[in-house]
């Protein structure tokens, strides 16, 4: 599955945009420089641990086929990482 799909099915689950998907539609051909020209998929979600508003996230199906995956986050400021199921 592409990023881009999985950027599509994050926010069809969640109901949260994503900030990559921000930055494509608003940037136009703007290089991005530093830590945010990494590749993995980010979010505007608020770390539990810092409070801070945007962290990089990758779902993983780690039960059964028939139920949903579970979304992991990475801080990106703290580096704090938890996860989130539907339960």
């Amino acid at each position: 599955m592409s990023e881009k799909d999985m950027s599509k099915l994050f926010t069809e689950i969640t109901g949260v945009k994503t900030v990559k998907e921000s930055q494509d539609k608003n940037s136009q051909g703007t290089r991005l420089r530093g830590k945010e020209s990494e590749s993995r998929p980010s979010t505007t979600v608020v770390c539990p641990e810092c409070n801070h508003n945007k962290a990089y996230y990758e779902m993983k199906q780690i039960r059964a086929a028939d139920e949903s995956e579970t979304r992991f986050f990475e801080c990106v400021e703290c580096k704090y990482k938890w996860r989130e199921d539907d339960h």
